[in-house]
């Protein structure tokens, strides 16, 4: 639900709004857009081992959406990984003076990060407990 909410987000802000996605922000799409169709996937096959998938996933996007986040505080950081005509650089909106697109791209990755790792720690706790068991 995290990864489909920011999958529409950013086509939304595209397609609609007409905020041009530089390098970085596909790169970022190409983890959200995965983990949105990896959940999908183990939610129609019931796969319980969905957070192995998305704990490789969701961390490659978060150093993505930092560093892209630092490039728009930073711009001297630049290391010409972005075109001319769609800088990383640039800013399409700043609210309450820090949240851009990449911060809540990087939200996104973070909560999906969290609870990859509680489910996998539950996962964990109920093997242990069924191997106590017998």
């Amino acid at each position: 639900m995290i990864t489909t909410g920011a999958m529409v987000g950013s086509l939304y802000f595209s397609e609609n709004v007409g905020f041009a996605p530089c390098k970085l922000c596909w790169y970022q799409r190409i983890a959200v857009f995965s983990i949105a169709i990896i959940s999908f996937v183990a939610a129609l096959r019931n796969d319980k081992n969905i957070a192995r998938y998305t704990i490789v996933l969701a961390p490659l996007g978060l150093v993505v959406s930092t560093y892209h986040y630092l490039l728009e505080w930073f711009p001297t950081l630049e290391t010409n990984v972005c075109s001319l005509d769609v800088p990383c650089t640039a800013v399409w909106f700043r609210e309450l003076g820090f949240v851009t697109l990449c911060f809540m791209a990087g939200c996104a990755f973070i909560t999906v990060i969290a609870v990859s790792l509680a489910i996998m720690r539950e996962q964990t706790t109920d093997s242990t407990s069924t191997l106590q068991e017998n």
